[in-house]
């Protein structure tokens, strides 16, 4: 009777620590995918210009005003863009540092190849491409 209670308590054991693993695989998976896809672009002001054309047909006046109005927003938004660009690289490290130990060497390669699909096109810190300055 207690070798059949041990091989019961043995295989519910095994299949607890399968089930734990394999959940915890799909769990990780899914939120490295999900931030993957979180948005890695903030608009400068020549693209706000340019979304602005094109969605609201401005005339002359208005776009010059926009580009005004652009002008003084400018340093704000490059500061914006720095700072979230530095905090999202500083989670990601932390992200890839804490998920590390808690992978097998095949998970580690597919998380790697995730992220570098996510990071190909995120310019770098002090990286601007805005054509309105000041």
């Amino acid at each position: 009777m207690k070798k059949i209670h041990w091989f019961v308590l043995s295989i519910t054991l095994l299949f607890g620590i399968l089930i734990g693993a394999s959940g915890a695989t799909i769990y990780f998976e899914t939120i490295i995918k999900e931030l993957a896809l979180l948005p890695r672009h903030l608009p400068d002001a020549a693209e706000i210009l340019t979304r602005l054309d094109n969605y609201c047909d401005l005339d002359a006046a208005q776009e010059k005003q926009v580009i005004e109005v652009l002008r003084v927003h400018n340093k704000q938004l490059d500061a914006l863009k720095q700072r979230h660009l530095k905090e999202a690289i500083s989670i990601r490290r932390s992200l890839e540092k804490h998920l590390d130990p808690l992978l097998t060497p095949e998970q580690k390669k597919k998380v790697k190849a995730i992220l570098a699909i996510s990071t190909k096109n995120t310019p770098k810190p002090q990286e601007t491409n805005s054509s309105i300055s000041d």
